[in-house]
């Protein structure tokens, strides 16, 4: 496996905004079009393709919220047929080190309290939960060493 990562650019865009994760998995994430476009409105966001090898398997964002200080991964999808490959592991662990040179050093991500899938992974990373939010989404928090970097 070769992953990367791709800026959302002009070139990328409409196919990120076609991919999809499984039916029953859709309460769970933003359509990555909504994330896209909002992005778009928020300089110090990032929006990522993930790649492997070529091909397009999901999509990972990033904001930079300044007036709260905090870092929060607020996206993160692997198309259907390609879950369960290790790509959301491996875009984290690729994003880690773009976070820390932006300055980040504690990144937070939400998640609907019943998706399993996204506790095991951000859990396996080494997030913590700390809280419920006022939707009642789980909010976890990672902070970022420089172990975090890929060499």
């Amino acid at each position: 496996m070769s992953t990367r990562l791709e800026r959302i650019s002009r070139e990328n865009w409409y196919e990120c905004s076609g991919l999809e994760v499984r039916p029953e998995q859709r309460e769970f994430v933003n359509s990555n079009l909504l994330c896209i476009a909002e992005a778009q409105f928020h300089p110090g966001w990032g929006a990522y393709a993930i790649y492997d090898e070529d091909q397009m398997v999901g999509f990972v964002m990033y904001e930079d919220d300044e007036d709260q200080d905090e870092w929060w991964i607020s996206a993160l999808m692997i198309a259907a047929d390609h879950q369960g490959k290790g790509y959301g592991k491996t875009a984290l662990l690729v994003l880690f080190p773009i976070l820390l040179q932006k300055g980040c050093i504690s990144i937070r991500a939400g998640y609907a309290d019943n998706n399993l899938a996204a506790r095991a992974l951000f859990g396996g990373l080494g997030f913590t939960e700390i809280s419920l939010d006022d939707v009642g989404d789980m909010v976890a928090r990672k902070d970022l060493l420089v172990e975090d970097q890929i060499n």
